[in-house]
């Protein structure tokens, strides 16, 4: 029976931790419970191990030490956009921005300093740029959303944001060197204005992401600013 290492981090919005998994495969386990807070976290789908073949796709015998795994084959094929960031708050207003695999950076729109992803608005508690959510494939070929704030800088460095990056309106906020893994429908707030991550796992098209997120709740403000 094979094993997989799986690393998740925590939904429950107040503990977030880092959880690493070691499940068997073929498993009927569809969740994992949070051994901080006891959140059951729902595991990600689960590829079967594929069987040993040559080069010219023919079972290898059991005794050949040497597996040659057709890479191509079994690799699932992902589209460009793989997630959408939707302005969702009180006084901005509804704006949306494709995530692409690699680092966006995002804030208020300035020829300065420009983001990826700038938004139009009047807040002046956003930087520019304010957040970078970057899109990554891990090793089982899933898609990974993870969350930082600030930007790094033409030369190298790292800035940070004015007024730091909230996530689901809790606080604090995010400490700079932090990077949180986020998961479909996770509201970030950036300034005072508030933005929502749709993956393209959960919502499919950005009709559907649209949909969804205009029919949920705001998230609260964090009201630290004034």
């Amino acid at each position: 029976m094979n094993v997989q290492e799986l690393t998740l981090t925590c939904g429950n919005p107040a503990c977030r931790a880092r959880l690493t998994v070691r499940v068997k495969v073929p498993t009927q386990a569809k969740e994992v419970k949070c051994p901080k807070c006891g959140y059951l976290n729902p595991l990600p789908p689960l590829s079967a191990p594929q069987p040993p073949v040559d080069d010219e796709g023919t079972l290898l015998q059991d005794n050949e030490k040497t597996w040659i795994q057709n890479a191509d084959a079994t690799k699932p094929t992902l589209p460009e956009v793989l997630g959408w960031l939707i302005v969702h708050d009180e006084k901005t207003s509804a704006q949306t921005f494709n995530l692409k695999q690699g680092l966006n950076t995002v804030g208020r729109v300035s020829q300065k300093s420009p983001s990826d992803l700038m938004i139009q608005t009047q807040d002046r508690y956003m930087s520019r740029p304010h957040c970078t959510i970057e899109v990554k494939i891990n090793k089982l070929g899933q898609v990974d959303y993870v969350l930082q704030d600030g930007a790094r800088q033409p030369d190298g460095s790292r800035k940070n944001s004015q007024n730091g990056t909230f996530l689901n309106g809790q606080e604090p906020a995010l400490h700079p060197s932090e990077q949180i893994y986020l998961k479909d429908g996770d509201t970030i707030q950036i300034g005072e204005t508030k933005v929502v991550l749709k993956t393209y796992q959960m919502s499919e098209s950005l009709q559907k992401a649209h949909r969804q997120v205009e029919g949920s709740d705001y998230t609260r403000t964090i009201l630290s600013f004034t």
